[in-house]
């Protein structure tokens, strides 16, 4: 049944293989994972049901030139390897070292791959491991993959998918070795997608360091990469406490984060990081939004122009909504608004917690590792949960890894919009989306 023409039956199998003892699921699931390259939920599903055997089913895959020949291939096999450094099985490490040392010459391409998926940081057991295991050839490689990386990295000629592969590999060197490296990286004059893999990269480290670049180049970061920031500063509680601090002194303005960041704080598990948000959102003038309401009222008076409420649109509200074939699909469509008057519109935008559709709700979830994720839940399966993010950002949990998961109560629409558009500007975008809606019907 790994051939059926039906995606689902498909998907069903892989569920299915997972209560079968021993290897003798590994060859189907292998399969299925050759046939299906980049359909993320079938994958997903495969590795769901690799609760031991994820060695052999990423052994197998590795030696397989066709399949590591494909984009979504060289992902799944990154996916495996990271799941093979979360649970630290000896059996499915020993494949892996067996693999090292088996691995022919065309073979070896797939191997930084594999390496960073694992994990095996400077310093961590994980390497002393596989250095030990390959007799100190894994040092050596290492070595090599990260010079090589470097000179990538500095190469701005180089095209950004070189030089972010290169980003990613340096997680095999210690965070000391690189730091000035990645405050370079952070620099403006450095492309946004560069800019956003460093981030993404810092926040694999566990050091103090890690935040303390971010905080540091916090004033030149743009609007959608300190989106970025946000989630890595307060994945980790002794990185929020850090947070708090730059707050506390000013070197971060309060009012650089969402209102709804300083309540998610203020009702965290850990009582000191509960206490000290508590007490800065308390000090925090926010508008009332009744207020706000009223001073708005006045725009739906104004003379409106379309073409400059496209504009208001696409900077400020396309990381969650999509109109015209421009954004993403994580709010509700803007199609919902076809029998809602102006006033209605503006009411959801200026006050968007009042009145929230419990599909759009932010959540939290502390996973077992010590990571603080949010998001509003996009999938579900009996297995995990995804959650996304503004922008597109997600991240696929395994319900065995979290520790706790709740409700933030507040909308993934932030408040405060207020501050980016004026009356003006909120008339034009509000007959903007009036007005595009019968386009994209």
């Amino acid at each position: 049944m790994v051939d059926d023409p039906e995606e689902l039956v498909r998907y069903q199998v892989a569920f299915s293989l997972g209560e079968f003892p021993g290897p003798t699921k590994n060859p189907a699931l292998t399969t299925l994972a050759c046939r299906n390259a980049g359909i993320g939920w079938l994958e997903l599903a495969i590795r769901s049901s690799l609760h031991d055997g994820t060695g052999a089913v990423l052994a197998n895959l590795a030696r397989d030139a066709d399949y590591t020949a494909q984009d979504g291939g060289m992902q799944f096999l990154k996916d495996l390897a990271a799941q093979i450094g979360q649970q630290q099985r000896a059996d499915d490490l020993a494949v892996v070292f067996r693999l090292f040392k088996e691995m022919s010459e065309s073979e070896r391409r797939v191997l930084p791959t594999i390496v960073t998926g694992l994990g095996a940081q400077s310093g961590s057991p994980l390497a002393a491991q596989l250095s030990e295991a390959t007799a100190g050839r894994f040092d050596d490689f290492t070595r090599q993959l990260l010079a090589d990386a470097v000179v990538t990295i500095q190469d701005s000629q180089q095209p950004d998918a070189q030089r972010i592969a290169g980003i990613q590999l340096l997680t095999l060197g210690s965070l000391k070795q690189f730091q000035e490296l990645f405050t370079s990286l952070l620099d403006p004059e450095q492309p946004p997608a560069i800019q956003a893999v460093t981030i993404e990269t810092l926040g694999i480290w566990r050091e103090d360091t890690a935040p303390l670049l971010l905080i540091d180049r916090w004033p030149s970061l743009s609007p959608a990469l300190r989106s970025q920031a946000s989630e890595i500063l307060f994945s980790r509680p002794q990185w929020i406490s850090l947070v708090l601090d730059a707050m506390e002194t000013q070197a971060i303005a309060v009012s650089d984060f969402q209102p709804a960041r300083l309540q998610q704080m203020a009702s965290h598990r850990d009582p000191d990081i509960r206490d000290r948000a508590a007490s800065l959102e308390k000090n925090l003038s926010r508008p009332d939004r009744n207020k706000v309401l009223e001073k708005y009222r006045s725009a739906l008076q104004l003379e409106p122009d379309p073409a400059r409420g496209k504009v208001v649109f696409q900077k400020n509200c396309v990381a969650c909504h999509r109109l015209e074939e421009v954004g993403h699909d994580l709010g509700p469509s803007l199609l919902t608004v076809r029998n809602r008057s102006a006033e209605t519109i503006l009411y959801h935008v200026l006050a968007p917690n009042r009145e929230v559709d419990p599909k759009y709700l932010n959540y939290l979830v502390f996973t077992q590792d010590g990571r603080t994720l949010t998001g509003t839940i996009s999938a579900e399966t009996a297995t995990s949960i995804t959650l996304k993010r503004s922008g597109q950002e997600s991240d696929t949990i395994l319900r065995k890894d979290i520790d706790e998961l709740r409700s933030t109560g507040l909308s993934l629409m932030p408040e405060g919009l207020e501050k980016q558009i004026d009356r003006q500007a909120m008339a034009d975008l509000i007959d903007y989306i009036s007005r595009a809606k019968a386009s994209v019907e």
